[in-house]
């Protein structure tokens, strides 16, 4: 993924958690849960993208 892109989700993913937490007051419902859930998610995927990481070489234990 390049860097536009991933500024562009990050972006993207911050709206989204700020419009979540305005709905949160103007509902008056606790949110906080979700948008941790979606904050750790988020960084999960961000990490996994700039490492590289995709499911088979996180779980690879090397060549024996």
């Amino acid at each position: 993924m390049d860097p536009e892109k991933i500024l562009m989700e990050r972006i993207t993913h911050e709206l989204d958690m700020d419009l979540l937490r305005e709905i949160s007051k103007l509902a008056k419902v606790n949110l906080e849960k979700e948008i941790e859930f979606a904050e750790r998610k988020f960084n999960d995927k961000m990490d996994r993208v700039i490492n590289n990481i995709n499911n088979k070489n996180a779980h690879e234990t090397g060549n024996l």
